[in-house]
């Protein structure tokens, strides 16, 4: 069935569709083994304590909270021959991967400084590609339908990576009902999915009209803010459940 984009503007391609939603999944995969795995790991093998460790990830949720805005307005201001956004994603990826094998992987002794300097880092990478990847999206086209088509393509490659990191756990999980569980987790990945995906296709809009009204291209600026509002409550909710919660 044809694309229903508006006249005028050409639809985006499934391929490049394809390939912009791709790295959405080890994303979203790294998030879940961050917040539920991380905090009783470093608590319990490494001795640090539940409560330093808990300590540990709320200044790191606040700082993240701090960098959402700041890296939103640098990826706005700097734009190189690949656009305003690319550069940031590939710059963000070998930051990322450094941090996630020295947090995930750490060798000899942990200290809580440890622990905190990488997971600032982490939480810089991981804003720096996450809003970057938002922001290039809303770029991809103008027009209003396909701006969903590419949002929505988004949101299902971030449920694809949190049921990937899912099944895997199954494979060492003792016998039971893994397909219902399976399929529990996937309602619930498409229910929690549907409004970030209305406020993300809503905010490239929004943006749009910003450059209208102020003449500045700022849709890094408002996808932060879009995502830096929705980690305010993460560091309590934290505290209730021993975790972290990842956006």
């Amino acid at each position: 069935m044809p694309n229903a984009a508006s006249p005028g503007h050409a639809p985006v391609s499934r391929w490049k569709l394809f390939s912009f939603a791709v790295p959405a999944v080890p994303i979203s995969a790294m998030g879940l083994p961050l917040v539920v795995h991380l905090p009783p790991f470093y608590a319990g093998t490494f001795g640090i304590g539940l409560t330093t460790v808990g300590a540990i990830f709320m200044l790191a949720r606040f700082w993240d909270v701090f960098t959402d805005p700041v890296l939103g307005i640098l990826s706005d201001k700097f734009e190189t021959r690949w656009g305003r956004r690319r550069h940031w994603i590939v710059l963000s990826v070998p930051i990322m991967m450094l941090s996630v094998v020295m947090i995930f992987m750490p060798a000899g002794g942990v200290t809580p400084n440890y622990l905190i300097f990488w997971l600032f880092v982490l939480y810089a990478g991981w804003t720096l590609i996450t809003i970057s990847h938002m922001s290039w999206g809303a770029e991809l086209t103008p027009d209003y339908n396909e701006r969903s088509r590419v949002q929505g393509a988004r949101e299902v490659a971030l449920i694809l990576g949190m049921v990937f990191v899912l099944t895997l756990l199954i494979l060492f999980v003792p016998p039971g009902e893994p397909a219902i569980a399976l399929a529990v987790w996937v309602l619930l990945g498409v229910n929690m999915a549907a409004g970030p995906f209305l406020f993300r296709s809503i905010m490239a809009d929004v943006a749009d009209h910003d450059t209208v009204i102020t003449g500045q291209h700022r849709t890094g600026l408002f996808y932060s803010m879009l995502t830096s509002t929705s980690k305010f409550g993460a560091p309590s909710d934290a505290q209730s459940s021993g975790g972290v919660a990842a956006d």
